[in-house]
């Protein structure tokens, strides 16, 4: 399931979810770079966004799959 596929209840709240996401990613300061060395500094850098990415991974799989479920009940419910 994508976001497009989502009843306009669910990409209300996926959308929140997306932008809880996206405000907590923006108040990591970006690195600076060290010379040549930058990947390396990068890739230190870069944990806080994995972690992140551990947090809302499983949000988002939990989102879909309770949306999944809800729009099915939906739309057998209509038959």
């Amino acid at each position: 399931m994508t976001r497009d596929e989502l009843s306009p209840e669910w990409r209300e709240k996926y959308e929140a979810l997306v932008d809880e996401w996206m405000a907590e990613l923006n108040a990591i300061p970006e690195p600076e770079r060290k010379g040549l060395f930058f990947f390396m500094d990068e890739m230190e850098h870069d944990k806080p966004r994995r972690e992140l990415e551990k947090k809302y991974f499983p949000k988002m799989d939990a989102l879909f799959a309770e949306a999944e479920k809800a729009m099915k009940a939906s739309s057998e419910e209509e038959k």
